[in-house]
């Protein structure tokens, strides 16, 4: 039975369990890709700048490996993430009112495109 305003009753309760689950997965989402992030930061080589240059200080001329295998753990991670939130939106879209996560989605593009990078570069 539809929703008709003023003469049905609307009985909804607010979001569901499932709502919520959904919107955990997009918070996951983002701090996944914020911490995938800091590690292409940290992971990638250091550029020399003049200071460095004068006080003989030794950097770092290559990419961290390790930090990029957890990146890679990480994005595999954030690609099951995105399948199990964008099964679970898929499920949950029964109302006119109901969308997808664009942020389950960018995670899901952006996993597995460094996934993709990873595996062809090292």
């Amino acid at each position: 039975m539809a929703f008709i305003p003023g003469i049905t009753k609307d009985r909804r309760q607010g979001p569901d369990g499932l709502a919520h689950i959904i919107r955990y997965l997009g918070l996951a989402s983002w701090a996944i890709l914020l911490l995938a992030l800091i590690l292409v930061e940290k992971a990638r080589p250091q550029v020399e700048s003049y200071l460095d240059k004068t006080m003989n200080i030794q950097l770092q001329h290559s990419w961290n490996l390790q930090f990029i295998r957890f990146l890679f753990y990480l994005m595999i991670l954030g690609l099951c993430l995105s399948i199990v939130g964008f099964a679970i939106n898929t499920m949950r879209m029964h109302r006119r009112t109901d969308e997808y996560r664009l942020s389950l989605i960018f995670l899901g593009v952006i996993s597995i495109a460094t996934i993709i990078y990873c595996l062809l570069t090292l």
